[in-house]
């Protein structure tokens, strides 16, 4: 989280410029809303029968969304690590 912020903050020195980054650090989201010049957006998902659904509209805020054990049981990871 510290790497990812201090990258962030570093991109704000530069003028005249935009930056698109994506993290699932959403911890990250409550320290930078001191900065006026960053816009906080996110990908709407859906979870129906255990998959994800997405509507690929953007929405203003932070995603409250915890997806990632779902996508590592979806792509077998956690059974994988099961069976070590």
């Amino acid at each position: 989280m510290k790497c990812s912020t201090t990258v962030i903050e570093g991109f704000l020195k530069i003028r005249n410029s935009a930056f698109i980054l994506s993290t699932h650090l959403y911890e990250i989201g409550e320290p930078l809303k001191q900065y006026p010049n960053i816009i906080f957006n996110y990908f709407e998902t859906a979870v129906t029968d255990d998959q994800l659904v997405f509507n690929y509209q953007l929405k203003e805020g932070i995603s409250n969304d915890r997806l990632g054990y779902l996508i590592l049981k979806n792509e077998g990871v956690v059974k994988m690590l099961q069976q070590l």
